[in-house]
């Protein structure tokens, strides 16, 4: 087997991989992601946490989503300052437009669940 296929069968796999667990969360609620072996970093994920990334992220690094996932709980979410804060020290660009998106999606959350 060529290097193109060994590395194509890789991809797939961790492809795979992401997609079930991204099934898991929709079937569950809940997940740990597994960034392994592209980055060394698990997180622990629920609906809104994952909503509150995706927002965190525009116009942002994902890895700078990832740190803020990471650093903040669910329970959090409805905190404004947390959430401001969270942003901040995680380096997400336009975090008080931010913390106003997540806040009011997070309130909102049972209307699109």
């Amino acid at each position: 087997m060529g290097i193109i296929e060994t590395l194509t069968r890789n991809l797939l796999y961790h492809v795979s991989q992401r997609v079930k667990e991204f099934k898991t969360l929709g079937k569950n609620g809940s997940v740990i992601f597994d960034f392994n072996p592209f980055i060394d970093l698990r997180i622990y994920s629920t609906l809104k946490l994952e909503l509150a990334f995706c927002i965190s992220v525009a116009n942002s690094k994902a890895l700078n989503g990832l740190l803020f996932q990471n650093s903040i709980m669910e329970w959090d979410l409805e905190n404004r300052e947390i959430v401001r804060k969270t942003l901040e020290n995680s380096r997400i660009r336009f975090y008080n437009r931010k913390t106003e998106y997540i806040i009011k999606s997070i309130q909102k959350f049972n209307l699109i669940n």
